[in-house]
């Protein structure tokens, strides 16, 4: 019973609600033509169809091209620095790679924010969310869509604390390079077109950078270290469309050296030994090499059926290759092995606008995860997890100035089985520039892959509870104030290590091995935010 409580609260103040609402339709008129741009564009996140920023039943931000050029980042990392309770972190357990953490949930497995270009989730098996893509230049990205908060509800497993999707131009007719410090150059062309049935759009980026790290190793004695970094990312996309019918592909490669940094350490702190008739002082240096590859292809249709139901198929394959090199575990006699990952999806959905002043989607799933092993040194295979999903939604339109989200997703997975996730959300347009949303989300993410250890399938998935009241007040067209008040529980989180708990809210660690939390954080918070747009 305990459980339902905040299902019953939002019950209760729907049901207590003032419907009383003006009911004059120049109403709405005058509230559409007082929104500002910003205002005006539509997110996706929220719900899975296009909705004002204010009417998403989420706590949405959304960041425009004309806002990256404002900001002049480079990349995606440097455009969610700016994103108000967004923190990104670079964590020497995850070879200098950039974590996420929104409101308080970090990992170093990432997966508490799920990542999408272009509707795509780019969730991994072994990592959970792919570190490259925060290193996407921005010159052909047409807007930034960041949900916060538990939206599992639509898309699946990992968006925990909430989600990000980088949606692309269609259109990418520009070209362009830049040089800068620190060995930065970046390069990027797009051009589209038609040719007889089909419109094209082709496009590229290449980027690549050097900084130098600082850090200290707090073990006793505490010893201060610099790093250098050296990254390069490349990227190919292709997109082929033919009345309702699309085909997809894009290749990414990206490739890191460092150089520097503390001595090489083991599992357990301590130092890999020199080569074998070598004194310690002459052990080589820390040098690490690594590279990937990632490949994407996606097969859709998308029609509108009659003028009240929209249909929308997919299949998307996904491949990933990658591998780390370090110099002192080769002097160590060690073999570090590559790693491989396959995944297959096809999903339906079906969205239906009814008199009522109802909307119903529902989507069907079905995936194939693969992660493979290299062969040197030879291991065990890590097999394969299917699942499939099945999402209900409904919009509810039931009053003036009124609307209720409602949904459910069920995923069921062959090595741990079932997942539920439940959301609701409450939208008032209290005025022309007040909205009020009250929303209740639950959200998971798959445990460690099991593979066919019978033990690690009776791990539970991570999960957690999230109960918000929003407010986003636009007084002026260039001046908007939003107040959030959340409260979030998550179960059964799991951090590395065989040590001590890291503090709540917080997965950090660098052994190897998955445990579950034996504490459950919470976690309360009032984040005001005022933003002013200047002309």
């Amino acid at each position: 019973m305990k459980n339902l409580r905040p299902v019953l609260l939002l019950a209760g103040a729907l049901c207590g609600a003032n419907a009383g609402a003006s009911d004059a339709p120049d109403a709405q008129l005058d509230s559409l033509v007082g929104m500002s741009l910003a205002d005006m564009l539509e997110v996706d996140l929220g719900t899975g169809t296009s909705k004002f920023v204010r009417q998403a039943p989420a706590v949405a931000y959304v960041i425009s091209g004309d806002d990256i050029r404002r900001l002049g980042a480079r990349n995606l990392l440097e455009v969610l620095q700016g994103v108000p309770g967004f923190f990104l972190y670079n964590l020497r357990a995850n070879f200098n790679e950039p974590v996420a953490d929104l409101r308080g949930g970090f990992s170093e497995r990432g997966g508490q924010v799920l990542f999408m270009l272009d509707g795509r989730p780019l969730r991994m098996v072994d990592n959970m969310t792919m570190p490259e893509i925060l290193r996407l230049p921005m010159h052909l990205v047409e807007r930034i869509e960041v949900v916060r908060g538990p939206v599992s509800a639509l898309y699946g497993a990992d968006a925990l604390t909430g989600a990000v999707n980088v949606i692309t131009k269609k259109r990418p007719d520009e070209a362009g390079i830049s040089t800068g410090s620190f060995g930065q150059r970046e390069l990027w062309a797009g051009k589209s077109g038609r040719s007889g049935p089909f419109d094209w759009a082709i496009s590229a980026n290449h980027s690549r950078e050097r900084e130098t790290l600082t850090a200290q190793i707090l073990r006793q004695p505490v010893r201060s270290y610099t790093e250098s970094v050296e990254r390069e990312y490349r990227d190919l996309t292709l997109r082929l469309t033919a009345g309702p019918w699309s085909l997809t592909t894009w290749a990414m490669r990206s490739g890191k050296d460092e150089a520097g940094g503390p001595p090489a350490q083991g599992p357990q702190g301590q130092p890999f030994p020199p080569p074998q008739g070598a004194p310690a002082q002459e052990a080589p240096p820390s040098q690490t090499q690594g590279r990937s590859r990632h490949q994407h292809l996606e097969l859709a249709y998308a029609d509108r059926i009659d003028d009240k139901t929209d249909l929308r198929a997919s299949v998307v394959r996904t491949t990933f290759e990658g591998g780390t090199e370090s110099a002192a575990a080769a002097a160590a006699g060690l073999i570090l092995p590559k790693r491989g990952e396959t995944h297959q999806s096809a999903d339906l959905t079906l969205t239906r606008s009814l008199p009522e002043a109802h909307r119903l989607r529902l989507n069907l799933g079905l995936t194939r995860e693969r992660r493979e092993r290299g062969d040197n040194p030879p291991g065990p295979q890590f097999g394969a997890r299917e699942g499939r999903s099945l999402v209900l939604q409904d919009e509810y339109a039931f009053a003036p100035d009124w609307e209720l989200t409602a949904g459910w997703r069920i995923d069921h997975f062959s090595d741990f089985g079932s997942a539920n996730n439940p959301r609701l959300g409450l939208v008032w347009n209290t005025s022309a520039v007040l909205t009020s949303k009250l929303m209740f989300g639950q959200a998971f993410r798959p445990p460690v892959f099991t593979g066919a250890d019978p033990v690690a399938r009776q791990v539970a998935s991570e999960t957690m509870r999230n109960v918000e009241l929003a407010f986003d007040l636009r007084p002026h067209e260039q001046l908007r104030t939003a107040l959030n008040l959340y409260r979030y529980r998550a179960h059964d989180l799991y951090v590395a290590g065989e040590g001590e708990l890291p503090p709540a809210g917080r997965g950090l660690g660098v052994r190897h091995g998955w445990r579950r939390r034996r504490k459950c954080p919470r976690s309360r918070a009032i984040p005001p935010r005022v933003r002013w747009r200047g002309h």
